[in-house]
């Protein structure tokens, strides 16, 4: 459990979860020697997902490559690890999407070198559970409409 029971926050977090652990549960406290609480009228629904989605990549190719890389999660207080497979300047933006549902976006930007075309940009997603996923997209040139054949 994190939080504390005296400022009414009872946030249970659970790691490694299975499927069988799915269903209703409600919170109990025992404290020796003090006091006992149970929340029956107040049960929760476990929901055991499979594996991380994979992220979500957009990019724009110019002068500089702009990419950005968003996931979902689940745990505001442990965000997934966002890494890129290329070095640049990148930046990490958290988001609460709604009252159970978070996304962490990182955004890289270089100076892409002849070498980065027609080659992939990855990012890589690490949750705190060691579970990872990626993301690639492919960098390549935009046409000039007005070139001549």
């Amino acid at each position: 459990m994190t939080g504390g029971v005296e400022s009414g926050n009872c946030t249970w977090k659970l790691d490694g979860a299975r499927f069988r652990d799915a269903g209703s549960f409600y919170l109990k406290i025992d404290i020796p020697q003090l006091n006992s609480f149970s929340f029956s009228n107040n049960k929760v629904t476990l929901n055991v997902l499979r594996l991380p989605k994979r992220p979500v990549m957009t990019i724009e190719v110019s002068n500089k490559v702009t990419a950005t890389c968003k996931v979902t999660h689940i745990c505001p207080t442990s965000p997934p690890q966002i890494s890129w497979s290329r070095s640049g300047t990148s930046t990490v933006m958290p988001k609460q999407e709604n009252e159970r549902m978070w996304s962490i976006t990182s955004t890289i930007t270089f100076t892409p070198q002849e070498a980065d075309f027609r080659k992939g940009l990855e990012c890589t997603v690490r949750f705190h559970n060691s579970k990872t996923a990626k993301g690639s997209v492919l960098l390549t040139r935009k046409r000039n409409p007005r070139m001549e054949y």
